[in-house]
């Protein structure tokens, strides 16, 4: 979660520093910021695929910096899925060695 905390908290910044000068778009700003926060915790909580692709919805609106957030969300779903590969194999070998 490093490279996302990372990520919200530079987006944070941003978008505070900036919020009376952008007006209506800094709103839109703030929106955005709440959905990658909520969205990526959720994710962190749940591993639903489904919140990892809202996660990199909600840092598109800070593109370039926001592509941090989306490499954060990214890395932690292949640490996931090679979670889920390793105690596959570690299943198989356990039925393997039951049957042999």
């Amino acid at each position: 979660m490093g490279l996302v905390g990372l990520s919200l908290g530079i987006n944070g910044l941003i978008t505070l520093m900036y919020l009376d000068e952008l007006g209506e778009f800094g709103i839109i700003m703030v929106g955005y910021w709440l959905f990658s926060l909520i969205t990526s915790i959720a994710y962190s909580q749940t591993k639903n695929k489904v919140l990892g692709v809202l996660a990199f919805i909600g840092f598109a609106g800070y593109i370039p910096i926001g592509l941090i957030g989306v490499f954060g969300i990214r890395k932690m779903m292949d640490e996931e899925k090679r979670n889920e590969v390793i105690a596959e194999e570690r299943r198989n070998q356990k039925i393997n060695k039951g049957t042999v």
